[in-house]
């Protein structure tokens, strides 16, 4: 696994996944999701599809016309998964499994996605 540190937040980059912990009160947008995909592209070398995980433990926004352009660039993605525990960090689901579909779902716990997303990779994890 790779860490990297952004001036948004960090990215774990494990060779099933990526993780990414923005930080607290961040408005992230298009620029931000461009560096981590100029940079999965770049350690991702073999074309993989690995899952991106976001994991929601700090409040934060997304730019919503942002949102749309990132989510055009996910055919690198095998799934798409979210945990969080808080209320406030799961309040765009709807939106966000009405654009991503049966690429989706939700965790409690971070050592749980990263299990699923294992998983998926092995093609074990079927069921989204």
């Amino acid at each position: 696994m790779i860490e990297r540190s952004y001036h948004f937040g960090t990215v774990q980059y494990h060779s099933h996944a990526l993780v990414l912990t923005v930080v607290e009160g961040y408005n992230f947008g298009w620029t931000e999701g461009k560096i981590i995909m100029e940079d999965a592209l770049a350690l991702y070398t073999d074309n993989r599809k690995v899952t991106y995980i976001s994991n929601r433990e700090n409040s934060y926004s997304l730019k919503p016309a942002d949102w749309l352009k990132l989510m055009k660039t996910r055919e690198r993605l095998n799934a798409y998964f979210i945990v969080g525990k808080a209320h406030n960090s799961l309040l765009s689901i709807p939106l966000e499994r009405m654009f991503l579909g049966n690429i989706f779902k939700t965790f409690k716990s971070l050592p749980e996605a990263l299990e699923a997303s294992k998983q998926l990779q092995q093609g074990h994890f079927k069921k989204l």
